[in-house]
C-alpha cells in the first residue's frame, strides 16, 4: 500500500474497473502520449494512464524545466502509424529562430494533431490555465477525478491555500506533499528530516512586514515554504527567496503578476533569462527568475528594486 497520513494513494481495481467504463478508449488509443515523471502531478498522469494500458506513453526522464526540443528528435520516438495526435504533458516548445522550424510545428508538419496540456508561464510563451494539468487530463480522457486525484491536481495547481481550502488537515496535507516529493526523487528519511529542520530554521528567518526572507538557509528551501505555508490560516505566506545566482517568490498573485510583466533588460539582465511562473490567481501563486549567463549576478541593488516591487502589492 501507498499510504501517506492517512491518505490512499494506490489506484486500486474497483476504481479502474469503474473508470474504465467511462474513458474514451478510442481517443486514447490514438494519441501518443509525452509526460515527465517529475512530480506528484505528472506521477498520477502516468499512473492513470498505466492503470488504463493506454498503449503509447513516452515518460520522459527531465526533470522540472523539461522541453519538447530536449526530447529526443520525431523520428526517434517510433510513434506507431495508427497514432493520430500527439499530446505532451508540460514540456513547451522553445522559440524557433526566425528561418527555423519549431519543435512544436514540427509535429504538426509530420501529420499529427498536437494537443497541449499546461498551466505555467514560461518567459516565452504564456500557457497558464485556471486547472491543472492533471485536471485536463483527466476531463481530455474521461477519467473521473477521486478525492486523491483532486487534492494531487490541487497541491501542483494552488499549493497548500488550495489544500487547505478543500479542508484537508495538516497531517492530510503533509501526506499529499509526500507524495509530490517522492515523485520528484526525494528519499522518505530526507523528508522527514528535512520537515524537522524546517521548524528549527523558521524562528530565525528575516521578515519584512508580510514579507519572508529565505537566504542562505541550509535547509531545502521547499520545506520552510511548506511549513510556513501551514502556519497561517489560509495556507498563504509570502516568501522572497535570494540566491547568487537566483531569486523566487511565492504568495500573493498580484505580486507575481507583476513580476511576470516586468522587461528584466531594464535592470541590466541579457535576453534569453528564464522568468517563470505558475499557481492559482485567486490564491497563491509563485514566480523565478535566473539570468542567463554565469557572470550576471543578483546584486544587492536589484534585490532591493525587487522587495520595493513586492511592497507595491504586500504590507512590508
Amino acid at each position: 500500500m501507498t499510504q501517506f497520513n492517512h491518505l490512499e494513494f494506490t489506484i486500486n481495481h474497483e476504481i479502474i474497473e469503474k473508470n474504465s467504463q467511462q474513458v474514451d478508449r478510442d481517443l486514447i488509443k490514438d494519441t501518443f502520449f509525452v509526460i515527465p515523471l517529475n512530480d506528484g502531478e505528472a506521477k498520477r498522469a502516468c499512473e492513470i494512464l498505466a492503470a488504463l494500458k493506454a498503449p503509447h506513453v513516452r515518460i520522459s526522464k527531465q526533470k522540472w524545466g523539461a522541453t519538447l526540443d530536449k526530447e529526443m528528435e520525431l523520428s526517434d520516438w517510433a510513434i506507431p502509424s495508427q497514432v493520430k495526435r500527439v499530446l505532451i504533458f508540460e514540456m513547451p516548445g522553445k522559440l524557433a529562430k526566425a528561418d527555423e522550424e519549431s519543435a512544436e510545428n514540427k509535429i504538426r508538419n509530420s501529420g499529427f494533431d498536437l494537443e497541449i496540456i499546461d498551466h505555467h508561464h514560461y518567459w516565452w510563451v504564456d500557457r497558464y490555465h485556471r486547472k491543472s494539468s492533471l485536471e485536463q487530463l483527466c476531463e481530455y480522457v474521461n477519467w473521473p477525478l477521486s478525492s486523491i486525484d483532486l487534492a494531487i491536481a490541487t497541491n501542483d495547481r494552488s499549493y497548500i491555500p488550495g489544500l487547505k481550502k478543500l479542508g484537508l488537515s495538516r497531517d492530510e496535507i503533509i501526506g499529499v506533499r509526500t507524495y509530490d516529493y517522492l515523485a520528484q526523487g526525494y528519499k522518505l528519511q530526507n523528508i522527514d528530516k528535512n520537515l524537522k529542520l524546517a521548524h528549527e530554521v523558521i524562528d530565525h528567518l528575516e521578515r519584512k512586514g508580510d514579507l519572508w526572507i529565505l537566504k542562505g538557509q541550509k535547509v531545502d528551501r521547499s520545506f520552510i515554504v511548506q511549513e510556513l505555508a501551514l502556519r497561517t490560516e489560509d495556507g498563504v505566506a509570502n516568501i522572497f527567496e535570494i540566491k547568487p545566482r537566483a531569486l523566487r517568490f511565492t504568495g500573493n498573485p498580484k505580486v507575481v503578476d507583476r513580476f511576470l510583466n516586468l522587461d528584466f533588460c531594464n535592470f541590466g539582465f541579457q535576453k534569453g533569462y528564464l522568468c517563470y511562473g505558475g499557481g492559482d490567481k485567486t490564491l497563491s501563486k509563485f514566480w523565478g527568475f535566473r539570468p542567463k549567463y554565469s557572470h550576471e549576478n543578483i546584486t544587492q541593488t536589484f534585490i532591493d528594486e525587487m522587495i520595493k516591487q513586492i511592497g507595491y502589492e504586500i504590507k512590508l
